[in-house]
């Protein structure tokens, strides 16, 4: 039983430098590309989807007095995006405070992730929550995310060259017309 549980250790250690490996390779190459335009936004390209994440909400009860604690099961999607020519990762998750929906850099994502996220006094916004706190994800779920943002990677920029080489042969006919429009003035 000894030895299966250190095999399971060191595996799980191995799985850890892995993954951080996958990530700091990832943030580097994010880090140099820039493109010229923002591609639409095509949600083929996704990395993943249906991601379970635990979320937390205490509430007061009607009397004000006691506190009622409720657990949900939270579902994300994830996907690449490119916002003011930088890759990024756009959230796509249920409606709750400490849920994103948007866009975040690839290191914002990763903390998401890892750290997840709260919210207090809320009461303002929503009656009677008083916080809410979406969980981290566990090693495994975050293993299979990054494997997978790895994999798409570069599908995703595959597809984001051609819409930008497509639009530059827009640009070149629209000159072509402006060209012509100038000498037959």
């Amino acid at each position: 039983m000894r030895s299966l549980r250190s095999e399971l250790e060191k595996l799980k250690e191995d799985f850890d430098i892995a993954s951080n490996q996958i990530v700091k390779s990832l943030k580097e190459l994010i880090s140099k590309i820039e493109f010229p335009l923002d591609p639409d936004y095509d949600p083929s390209y996704g990395f993943i989807d249906s991601v379970l994440r635990k979320l937390k909400i205490i509430e007061k009860t009607s009397e004000g007095t006691t506190i009622e604690r409720t657990y949900y099961n939270v579902t994300e999607a994830y996907r690449w995006a490119i916002v003011d020519g930088k890759i990024m990762i756009r959230v796509h998750g249920d409606i709750f405070y400490s849920t994103i929906r948007g866009f975040l850099p690839f290191e914002k994502f990763i903390e998401y992730l890892r750290k997840g996220n709260e919210y207090r006094d809320l009461e303002l916004k929503i009656p009677g929550v008083v916080y809410e706190k979406l969980y981290p994800v566990s090693r495994a779920t975050f293993y299979r995310i990054i494997s997978k943002a790895s994999e798409s990677l570069p599908i995703y920029l595959r597809y984001a060259i051609e819409y930008c080489k497509s639009k530059r042969a827009e640009l070149d006919e629209k000159l072509k017309k402006l060209e012509a429009m100038l000498k037959s003035i």
